[in-house]
């Protein structure tokens, strides 16, 4: 959920912008960044692409 606070506040995206641009509502985004759940595998590919991620950089991270 951290780091996805911080990625959103990188690219100055809200919760809604983020929502809408994976498909989800914002409830779903809010709930991630609470620790409340995860998304599924597409779901977080299209996080990723959103954020401008690549998916080897997030596991990177991941792993610490």
């Amino acid at each position: 959920p951290l780091w996805l606070a911080q990625r959103m506040k990188r690219k100055s995206m809200t919760q809604v912008e983020l929502a809408e641009s994976i498909g989800k509502t914002q409830q779903a985004i809010s709930k991630y960044l609470r620790g409340e759940g995860a998304p599924q595998t597409t779901v977080l590919k299209k996080i990723l692409y959103s954020l401008s991620v690549h998916p080897d950089a997030f596991w990177d991270e991941m792993r610490g």
